[in-house]
C-alpha cells in the first residue's frame, strides 16, 4: 500500500470513528433535551434501531479491507460501554446490548469479507 492509499485509509477510519462518537454518544443525549415523551422515544429508537444498524454498516465497511479496518466493529460497543460507565454508571446493564452490537458488527464484517473478491482485498 502506497503512502497516499495509507493516508486515505487512515482518514476513512477516523471519519467512521468520529461518526461513531456522534451516533452512539452525542445524539442519544441530545434527544433528552426534547420534552420527556419525545426524548424517550428518540432515545429508545437510537438504542434499538439506529445503533444496531450502524454496527452492521461498520462491519460491512470493515469487511471490505479486513487487514486495515478490523477495529471498526469494536467502536460502537466500546463507546456504548464507556458512555454507560462514565455518564450513567450502568455499564453492567449495557453489557448485553454491547455484546449484541459487537456480534452484529463482527458477523456482518465476516460476511462482507467472505463475499468481497480476493483481488480487491489484496490492494
Amino acid at each position: 500500500m502506497g503512502k497516499a492509499a495509507a493516508k486515505t485509509e487512515r482518514w476513512a477510519v477516523l471519519r467512521w470513528g468520529a461518526t461513531s462518537v456522534v451516533l452512539v454518544c452525542v445524539l442519544p443525549w441530545l434527544t433528552l433535551l426534547l420534552d420527556f415523551g419525545t426524548g424517550m422515544v428518540m432515545f429508545v429508537l437510537f438504542f434499538f434501531a439506529v445503533d444496531p444498524t450502524y454496527s452492521v454498516f461498520l462491519g460491512i465497511f470493515a469487511g471490505k479491507d479486513l487487514r486495515h479496518r478490523w477495529i471498526l466493529p469494536f467502536l460502537a460497543p466500546t463507546l456504548l460501554l464507556l458512555e454507560g460507565r462514565l455518564v450513567i454508571a450502568a455499564w453492567e446493564d449495557l453489557a448485553g446490548y454491547a455484546g449484541a452490537y459487537l456480534a452484529l458488527g463482527f458477523i456482518s464484517m465476516m460476511i462482507s469479507w467472505s463475499i468481497t473478491p480476493k483481488k480487491e482485498q489484496a490492494d
